[in-house]
């Protein structure tokens, strides 16, 4: 294992992923060698995956933290627990919110306040027009000649 870590002296993370059932038959050789794997690899981080009946003194002691320390009681557990593995070894940025733009908002209500202000006021002079339309209006002296007439020309017709 240690070969395998020498070749690239500048890595900032070494990394090691152990499967195991958890269930030495040399308990000792186990601990004695995931400690001389931690002393001798810089940087190094180890995680242990135990399945089945793992013992967790076993497991704590190849791990070189007890949050690298899991347990797959199944094939779906065994999956979360990569992906746990795989954000700690290479964390995705936060997504970053961005404000919202409330001045935008505010345009929009504005353009909306001026469009609803315009359509009343166009409203309000077609009711306007229509209502100065209908007064009476002053008439000319010949309009009153004629409207004055009119009566009689009526009469007339009907007198015939």
């Amino acid at each position: 294992m240690k070969e395998i870590f020498q070749e690239d002296q500048t890595a900032k993370r070494n990394i090691v992923i152990v499967f195991t059932d958890g269930n030495s038959k040399h308990p000792g050789q186990t601990t004695q060698s995931a400690n001389n794997l931690k002393h001798q690899i810089k940087n190094i981080e180890v995680y242990a995956i135990g399945v089945a009946d793992a013992h967790p003194a076993e497991l704590k002691a190849i791990a070189t933290t007890t949050d690298h320390v899991f347990f797959a009681s199944s094939i779906t557990k065994l999956d979360e627990h990569f992906q746990e593995i795989a954000n700690e070894i290479i964390p995705c940025p936060p997504i970053m919110k961005r404000p919202f733009p409330w001045w935008i908002l505010l345009v929009i209500l504005g353009v909306l306040l001026l469009l609803s202000l315009l359509l009343a006021g166009c409203l309000w002079l077609k009711r306007w027009r229509k209502l100065v339309e209908g007064l009476p209006t002053r008439a000319s002296n010949e309009e009153k000649s004629v409207k004055a007439k009119r009566p009689y020309a009526v009469q007339m017709i009907f007198d015939d």
